[in-house]
């Protein structure tokens, strides 16, 4: 059956986010629980995932192609907001708010579990590939829109520290050991118990999350920034996807399915830390979580008819 390994993948992640629900529902964990396990999450097993997975990929047999066609459509769009923006067509926080709905998906939490469930170890491969990239790029555009909605220009030294964080060292570290091979096989050994663990568990806190903030008066005022990141991504994706002939079928069907992952959790997390527009951005994670399994499952069905 051609749509077994979607269904596979989409069931795989909604079980697991189920589980979290349910566990936060039955108070089997507590709200403090959550955070203890977000640390888990964030400073252990996702760089150790990370790492490892970096240390193994062979950049040059993938190439760049991934890399641009995956951060493209985010550039594209905050192009065209800035223009929006310096026109009049749009307000300020209309600016900010619809840049944050693209600028940083969860390709770390919910793209990593999802491709590697999808596509066996090349999936997960191609998930920490883009994902380094996109996770970097989304921490640093997310908080330079945050300082410059409050006007604030203090958020350097947490852009700093976040830049250090166990997660982008990893990445650093890993694309070294990658290049430069310093007893990586046995490194990576170490690490690869903590790494086993994190897919599974990142999903796990995602609906815990979603059971702690979810609500329906949040998810209708996020509608409208959750829609934005939904349409615009795939079709300028799709756009992009189309002129990359010399690209394997494969690759092209992957790039497209990555455009439809929702927004990260780090958006809300943020969001709570400068006080802004909390409920707008916290409801935007949820809504595109909670749509992106019938829009992976519909970006997987097109891809596999274009490609």
């Amino acid at each position: 059956m051609i749509y077994f390994p979607i269904l596979k993948s989409l069931s795989t992640l909604a079980v697991i986010i189920l589980a979290g629900w349910c566990g936060r529902r039955l108070k089997i964990f507590s709200a403090a629980d959550t955070k203890v396990i977000a640390a888990l999450v964030y400073n252990f097993s996702l760089p150790a995932l990370f790492f490892v997975e970096m240390a193994r990929i062979d950049f040059t047999a993938v190439g760049v192609t991934p890399l641009l066609v995956s951060v493209l459509p985010i550039v594209v769009v905050i192009a065209l907001l800035m223009i929006g923006q310096g026109t009049g067509l749009i307000s300020k926080d209309q600016f900010i708010l619809l840049g944050l709905s693209v600028v940083f998906g969860s390709n770390a939490f919910f793209g990593v579990p999802f491709f590697e469930s999808l596509y066996g170890q090349w999936g997960l491969d191609m998930a920490v590939y883009t994902g380094a990239m996109l996770s970097v790029l989304g921490i640093v555009s997310s908080i330079t829109l945050f300082e410059y909605a409050l006007g604030k220009h203090q958020g350097i030294f947490f852009l700093l520290r976040i830049l250090k964080s166990p997660l982008t060292l990893s990445i650093v570290f890993g694309a070294a050991f990658q290049l430069f091979k310093p007893y990586g096989v046995f490194v990576q050994d170490m690490v690869m118990p903590l790494a086993r663990g994190a897919s599974g568990i990142a999903i796990f806190m995602l609906g815990m999350f979603m059971h702690d903030h979810f609500s329906p008066a949040m998810v209708k005022k996020a509608l409208p920034l959750a829609l934005f990141r939904i349409v615009l991504l795939p079709l300028l994706t799709l756009a992009l996807g189309m002129m990359i002939q010399n690209t394997a079928p494969q690759m092209r069907r992957f790039l497209l399915i990555q455009s439809g992952i929702p927004a990260a959790i780090s958006i809300a997390i943020f969001a709570e830390r400068y006080q802004y527009k909390v409920g707008e951005l916290t409801g935007m994670v949820i809504v595109t979580s909670l749509a992106s399994f019938a829009t992976l499952g519909l970006l997987y069905v097109l891809s596999a008819v274009l490609f």
